[in-house]
């Protein structure tokens, strides 16, 4: 795997309560005294930023969450990182058991998994993506989260999630994944497609196999997916058992839906600015004894 090369530029800097309960977005070439655009309650964590992002003003965009530092650079193809990957991290954290082995599935820029070993006791680390660039992202973030966490091992490991990658795994106590969201068909154009919809299978592989690598698995989904998922629990492994650990209501641009999209969508969330919200829940697969 190719080293990222260290970028300075003009990232867009973002400082997100611990909390979840306020965000502030400093853009470049706002003056250093400038308190930044401050949100409370939180309910998107790049809108102040896209326009930003959109006209070359800022080329990157920094979190600070508690100890955990990510950056994301929007121009090579890694899902960018959201509010729900920070809602999980605050979910699960407390749920993973001391000297855990943990594996993210699916890492993007390593998000969920450095915010889980940010916030619990984690021995060793795996973050897995199929996509390079993907990884390079989460080989950067793991650098700076390493200098701060000297004790942690973290690996970083190419290839789609399968059992046969098992032998070169390991068996690991938590596994993590913020799968792509939605079943193909309720997002428009490009960005549904490579970005948002499972064309992958990947929430399916987590059910069937996921419990074959951990114990504990745990993963997000979407209110709007509900039918496949439900359909999908019935070929779990014998004996594993599932439970919802929490779930929260949640905005989405309603221009990336399709027709049948927004009728899986509800009109009516606690702020008028969006027209589109849905459920995001966090599941658990426990492995049968």
């Amino acid at each position: 795997m190719t080293t990222t090369p260290d970028r300075s530029g003009r990232p867009a800097e973002l400082d997100l309560a611990p909390d979840l309960s306020t965000l502030t977005t400093r853009l470049p070439g706002q003056d250093s005294a400038s308190p930044g655009i401050r949100r409370r309650p939180v309910r998107s964590l790049l809108a102040d930023c896209f326009p930003a992002l959109s006209s070359g003003q800022a080329d990157a965009v920094t979190v600070t969450y508690g100890d955990l530092l990510v950056r994301w650079y929007p121009d090579n193809a890694t899902y960018q990182p959201n509010l729900d990957a920070f809602r999980f991290v605050n979910a699960v954290s407390d749920l993973v058991p001391p000297k855990a082995r943990v594996l993210d599935v699916g890492t993007g820029t390593g998000v969920l998994g450095l915010g889980i070993a940010t916030g619990a006791d984690v021995r060793r680390l795996c973050l897995l993506d199929y996509n390079p660039a993907a990884l390079r992202q989460a080989q950067a973030n793991s650098r700076t989260f390493t200098e701060r966490n000297p004790d942690v091992v973290v690996r970083l490991v190419q290839g789609r999630f399968h059992p046969d990658l098992l032998p070169r795994l390991g068996e690991h106590d938590v596994l993590i994944s913020n799968p792509p969201y939605f079943p193909p068909g309720l997002l428009r154009g490009a960005e549904g497609r490579t970005r948002l919809t499972d064309d992958f299978g990947l929430t399916a592989a987590l059910i069937t196999h996921g419990p074959v690598f951990a114990p504990n698995v745990y993963f997000m989904y979407s209110s709007a997916a509900e039918p496949e998922v439900a359909d999908l629990l019935r070929h779990r492994p014998a004996g594993s058992r599932v439970t919802t650990v929490a779930t929260w209501r949640a905005p989405f641009p309603s221009h990336l839906l399709t027709p049948s999209g927004r009728r899986r969508f509800s009109r009516n969330g606690p702020d008028d600015q969006w027209d589109a919200w849905h459920d995001v829940k966090v599941l658990r697969i426990e492995a049968g004894a």
